[in-house]
């Protein structure tokens, strides 16, 4: 037996055995009540739950970073009407002292 005798028998056998597997999983599918059509449409229903998946993610993502920049803007906000409040009450509490000229921006107790 040569070289190519044996690759031969080699590739006719994993031919076979590639053939009873196909055999047995269409079995096995009609025993289930599985068509082919119904395989197809199952692979394809699951690979557009992945893209879905995967698209819900990368939107959720870009969620996190636009609540991450707004909490951000927020916080620069709630410190600028803090310093305004704080500015207002320095000017109020010279108006009632009869202040001259009201103090400058930034004089905070």
């Amino acid at each position: 037996m040569n070289l190519d005798d044996i690759v031969a028998k080699v590739l006719s056998a994993g031919a076979l055995l590639g053939g009873i597997a196909a055999m047995l999983g269409a079995t096995r599918s009609r025993r289930a009540g599985v068509k082919a059509d119904e395989r197809e449409a199952r692979k394809v229903e699951a690979e557009q739950r992945r893209d879905t998946i995967a698209d819900r993610d990368a939107l959720i993502e870009t969620l996190q970073e636009d609540v991450k920049e707004l909490r951000d803007r927020v916080d620069r906000l709630d410190d600028f009407l803090r310093a305004e409040r704080d500015y207002n009450r320095v000017l109020l509490d010279h108006i009632y002292r009869n202040g001259g000229t009201p103090p400058p921006r930034g004089t905070v107790r």
